[in-house]
């Protein structure tokens, strides 16, 4: 069959004769094949996952065309003396910028408004629905399944996405059907279909289901978008002529900072600025009110780069040394072919076309690990990495080329060491192995070093990881569960219902969710304009939560003084204000004097990733609350969470039941947390097993080498014990200097690493040095002890007859 394929080709015979040695060699010594093979199937598949990875990133966004003359304008408040970024801005910039500066094409505004009431038949859920301004389908690209885009004009007109659609209308043609939505306090009003989108991607700053024109939510406030005094949280596009200069137009810009600040007293700006279209996912982490997608953190991005280079270089050094070691093992056959004619440079073939087959194999077989990573990372993050990157041209070519070039690193130089040899020399026994020279020493230091930095990550990850675990979160997350009422009439009468069986103790109310809807507002300490969360409870909402009172007392029920007069304040708020007496300090919100009667225990609502932040909790009326709060313990949570959807149900039959775990909201920190030990756990094991059985190719080859010197020594006297220490006090150097350059390798990374993306994490100690170290200590010990010790028991007649 190669014949009849490869017919009138002059090398074929040759080629089918190296394929027949090869396949017959590689199958022969298949323990040396397997680990070569696997360990730099492993080392591709990394590769390959950072470069989909990278796709990913850089294709962020792209499927919208002609937004290089688009720019989202943030601003910038001054927050306790330091600038904040914002990327959020008054709903009236837009209109009025569109007027009144030259240079402004277009201009577009979007927001969500969250937990919305739709309804579709007897289909009844809540959703987040989008809003925009109707250019928004003119400024952004979206492919249309079916309907017209052009219908968004009409203020009563709805888009939906393809996941909405198959979800309430199932293979029926959505366009045309109506949809009710309640805007406000379940109010349904009519909406006609007017287009389906295509599938977003998930690498898109724009994830929606519905969106509507903005002018029902500005209708909804009863106000007109000129005014700017008017309230609504929405994001700003301008799209600028080609023309002009982009930062001319921001300077005019900043007349509506004066514009603004005269009309609001809460929300005032130190400057507007525009940021390009193609950089905001970029800033998604680091701008407060944000409202589209992000990307990826960039830490998480090099930090795959750099740990899958690790594991691939590990790989070609593993690589290169076991095939040294098979090298010598065939300088005889080798001898006999050049004495029979072969030349050099078919010896250097035949041995470079074994190491190119274990390659291919290789990247066969890391494709398939490639998409299990790929698996494991769209279930971990809230990313979707497309497995079929076989289409994707560009990543194939790539693919081929890092084939090539790791055949080249990995497989030339063993393939030219093996046919470097004068076949008397191999023939009379006087060739020399090439041994532990200084080549083979820097190859074992460096892979080493990569182990050990790669081992040393997977342990700083897992100590981060149960860190965070336990860490106290400042109140009982695991134990509470939430029901959004979205009608403060509905609160008593689902008390009442849940007191019954489970204590009007361990139920409360409030407006805004611990770790959720917290409200950013100004107030006075002394004169002196500052700014906190606000979080408006329920009288024993702390209590129900879990949170501590450091000092003071707590709120009373039904106490009109705490309404008007009280406040609670978080130990943060303490801190950053410098008050040594929090108990006979006031402050001044919203014109009113507020005592300040307790002090919390600091609490993390945002989880890892943002610092504490200066807390007011004020007690607002059971006729405000928002949320329902119920409290239980780790064994009947399933059937409190049950109670309160089935009081729902009997109370508001027509209503979706929406309660969610207070854990939910900590969900992204859990799924990130296992998403990277998972990812760098498993490298650490593959650099450490890559390692050992390179160490273990080494110290064959040098045990091989000394293995007369070995039966002289046992002649002379010497005992097992002196053998293995002098043979291995080499390799312990080797060790000793790997183990340094790569844990503190593996601290300046890592460190950087979880900085930048966490703001609380576990520091890294003297104890992961030390176990680092041990286990590639014991390991390598474990692993060339053996062999050594195998080697020393033989008998001195054995070694001495040895070839």
């Amino acid at each position: 069959m190669l014949i009849a394929l490869t017919r009138g080709a002059y090398l074929h015979p040759m080629i089918i004769n190296y394929l027949t040695i090869a396949f017959r060699t590689l199958r022969k010594n298949y323990q040396y094949t397997f680990i070569n093979v696997l360990g730099m199937a492993v080392g591709l598949s990394g590769i390959i996952l950072t470069l989909l990875i990278y796709n990913y990133e850089s294709s962020f966004d792209s499927g919208y065309s002609n937004t290089n003359s688009l720019y989202r304008v943030n601003c910038v408040r001054i927050e306790e003396g330091e600038e904040q970024k914002w990327g959020i801005v008054p709903l009236a910039f837009g209109p009025f910028a569109k007027n009144e500066i030259d240079g402004i094409q277009k201009y577009c505004r979007y927001g969500f408004r969250y937990g919305s009431l739709v309804q579709f038949g007897d289909i009844v859920h809540r959703e987040s629905v989008a809003y925009s301004d109707k250019d928004f389908f003119d400024i952004f690209s979206f492919t249309v399944k079916s309907g017209n885009l052009k219908k968004f004009s009409d203020k009563q007109t709805v888009i939906i996405s393809a996941d909405f659609a198959k979800k309430y209308f199932a293979d029926a043609d959505p366009v045309g059907q109506i949809v009710k939505i309640g805007l406000d306090n379940d109010q349904l009003n009519a909406y006609v279909v007017g287009a389906v989108l295509a599938e977003i991607p998930k690498n898109s700053s724009f994830q929606f289901d519905l969106i509507i024109p903005i002018e029902n939510i500005i209708d909804l406030h009863g106000a007109n978008e000129y005014d700017w005094r008017m309230s609504v949280r929405s994001v700003l596009y301008l799209q600028v002529a080609a023309e002009k200069d982009v930062r001319q137009i921001e300077d005019i810009s900043q007349k509506y900072v004066v514009v603004n600040n005269g009309a609001v007293d809460n929300w005032k700006i130190d400057r507007f600025y525009f940021e390009p279209f193609s950089v905001q996912k970029d800033d998604a982490r680091f701008i407060r009110a944000f409202t589209t997608g992000s990307g990826l953190p960039i830490s998480a991005l090099y930090g795959s780069l750099i740990m899958n280079t690790l594991i691939l270089l590990i790989a070609c050094f593993n690589f290169t040394n076991t095939s040294l070691v098979y090298a010598n093992n065939r300088l005889r056959e080798i001898g006999i072919r050049r004495t029979f004619g072969g030349l050099r440079k078919q010896i250097f073939q035949q041995f470079f076309f074994e190491n190119f087959m274990m390659c291919i194999a290789a990247l066969i077989i890391s494709v398939e690990i490639a998409n299990l990573w790929v698996m494991m990372l769209n279930r971990l993050w809230p990313i979707r990495i497309d497995r079929y990157y076989f289409y994707n041209w560009p990543i194939t070519i790539y693919l081929l080329l890092l084939l090539f070039a790791v055949a080249l690193i990995a497989g030339a130089f063993p393939a030219y060491y093996a046919s470097r040899f004068h076949p008397t020399e191999i023939l009379k026994g006087k060739v020399k192995f090439i041994g532990t020279n200084n080549f083979s020493r820097a190859l074992l230091v460096w892979q080493f070093g990569f182990s050990i930095m790669a081992i040393f990550s997977a342990l700083v990850l897992t100590q981060n990881a149960r860190f965070q675990k336990t860490m106290d979160w400042g109140f009982d997350k695991e134990n509470i569960v939430v029901v959004p009422l979205q009608n403060e009439a509905r609160y008593e009468p689902l008390r009442d219902m849940l007191a019954k069986t489970h204590g009007d103790q361990n139920i409360s109310g409030s407006i805004n969710i611990l770790g959720y809807q917290a409200a950013n507002v100004e107030f006075a300490l002394d004169g002196i304009i500052h700014n906190a969360d606000l979080l408006q409870v329920g009288s024993n909402y702390l209590d129900v939560v879990g949170c501590d009172i450091q000092e003071g007392r707590n709120f009373h029920k039904n106490s009109e003084f705490d309404v008007s007069s009280s406040v609670i304040v978080n130990e943060a708020f303490v801190r950053a204000f410098q008050i040594d007496d929090p108990l006979n300090q006031k402050i001044t919100y919203e014109n009113a004097s507020l005592q300040i009667i307790g002090v919390i225990h600091d609490f993390m609502p945002y989880g890892f990733f943002e610092p504490v932040k200066p807390t007011l909790l004020q007690l607002t009326p059971e006729l405000s609350y928002e949320n329902l709060v119920i409290r239980g313990s780790n064994e009947d949570m399933t059937a409190i969470f049950a109670d309160a959807g089935k009081a729902w149900k009997e109370l508001y039959p027509d209503l979706p039941f929406d309660g969610f775990f207070m854990d939910q909201l900590a969900a992204e920190a859990t799924h990130t947390n296992q998403g990277i030990l998972m990812q760098f756990g498993i490298l650490g094991i593959f650099a450490l097993f890559m390692s050992v059985t390179g160490l273990y190719s080494v110290v064959s080859l040098n045990v091989r080498k000394r293995t007369k010197e070995i039966g002289i020594r046992k002649v002379h006297g010497a005992s097992v014990t002196s053998i293995m220490g002098l043979i291995n006090l080499e390799f312990g150097v080797i060790l000793l200097l790997a183990i340094v350059i790569g844990c503190l390798g593996g601290y300046f990374f890592m460190d950087r690493f979880l900085s930048d993306i966490f703001t609380y994490y576990h520091k890294i100690g003297a104890s992961t040095f030390i176990i680092a170290g041990s286990v590639i200590l014991t390991l390598s010990a474990l692993t060339s002890g053996i062999k050594i010790y195998v080697m020393a028991l033989r008998s001195p007649t054995e070694s001495l007859r040895y070839e």
